[in-house]
């Protein structure tokens, strides 16, 4: 097992090293396919939501709502709100320009309706169309979330294995004798 070193024990330079790296994989993320598995392979289930829920603050914040409109919507704390607040009028430039470019998230349609469907062909396709958009971008943030539910299962089941190794090496330490089938 290779030793990794704390992030308080690295060094400037890998530091910079790693957000280097952070930052060229976001750049390289052009779709939205990829950007959802990049989060779900990069984050638990928990950071997504919280990551989520700090842009959504952000583009309300950005669109103008009141403190009191945002608390309402997010179920969140006035300082959570206020936080944001103080980071996006600090520096907040790359979130206010990304946030205003995010695209509406496409809701199901029925502006034809079922009867007389084949004499408005054209607006028939074009519903079906967006329909189908919709669902897409439904089943992608489904399958993220889910996804990312087992990446934690995984890794729950992992850091258990991995306590219990380092129990046994302690257990070792202290002079329990190990007895071993022969």
């Amino acid at each position: 097992m290779t030793n990794i070193k704390k992030l308080s024990k690295l060094s400037k330079k890998e530091e910079l090293d790693l957000v280097f790296d952070l930052i060229n994989a976001i750049a390289l993320v052009n779709n939205p396919k990829k950007a959802s598995l990049l989060l779900q392979d990069l984050l638990a289930p928990a950071e997504i939501k919280n990551i989520s829920k700090r842009l959504r603050i952000a583009k309300l914040l950005v669109e103008g709502r009141t403190q009191r409109e945002i608390t309402d919507e997010m179920h969140c704390s006035f300082a959570t709100i206020s936080k944001m607040s103080t980071w996006l009028d600090e520096a907040g430039f790359g979130v206010k320009e990304i946030v205003t470019k995010l695209p509406k998230r496409q809701e199901e349609v029925n502006f034809v309706g079922n009867r007389f469907r084949q004499y408005r062909l054209p607006e028939a396709i074009w519903e079906d169309y967006l329909n189908l958009k919709a669902f897409v971008q439904q089943r992608r943030v489904e399958e993220l979330m889910e996804n990312s539910k087992t990446k934690k299962e995984l890794f729950d089941k992992i850091q258990e294995a991995v306590v219990d190794i380092y129990k046994k090496k302690s257990k070792n330490k202290l002079g329990v004798k190990r007895y071993t089938a022969t």
